[in-house]
């Protein structure tokens, strides 16, 4: 988009299945899936070839997509994903004081019925409670918990 200002990165956000790296502008966030899943059996040796597997494809996307536009990106991969932020009804960041229980990040769309939810470690939780509060469109949106 033009005159697009991004605001922030996270990476590696897991939903369960699938990891993305999401990219945050002013006016929408792009959800970019890095990981292929590599099946190539059972066990302890082939679980490990495909970890191996999967961190290379993972960092020859990141290095195929340094300098490309974000929409360059996201035409990449059919499981990416653009969400403008006139379309989220509310957001919400969980960290809940246990170390037993995840950082969570929950977004409810207008269209879904369901809210998207990812995991977070500390970090990531970290950066988002840092430049989340900063978008201009999520002040009755945003809810830190």
């Amino acid at each position: 988009m033009e005159n697009e200002q991004l605001i922030g990165t996270v990476e590696n956000i897991s939903d369960y299945s699938d990891t993305f790296t999401m990219y945050w502008t002013d006016r929408r966030f792009i959800m970019v899936n890095t990981r292929i899943q590599t099946n190539v059996g059972l066990g302890l040796i082939p679980a490990l070839i495909g970890e191996a597997a999967t961190k290379l494809t993972e960092s020859r996307k990141k290095t195929e997509n340094a300098g490309l536009a974000l929409d360059e990106i996201f035409a990449k991969d059919k499981k990416s994903f653009v969400v403008d932020y006139a379309d989220i009804e509310t957001i919400e960041l969980h960290d809940p004081r246990s170390r037993w229980r995840s950082r969570k990040l929950k977004i409810k769309m207008l269209i879904d019925q369901e809210p998207k939810e990812y995991t977070l470690n500390e970090q990531q939780h970290e950066k988002l409670c840092g430049f989340l509060p900063c978008i201009a469109a999520f002040r009755d949106k945003l809810r830190i918990r």
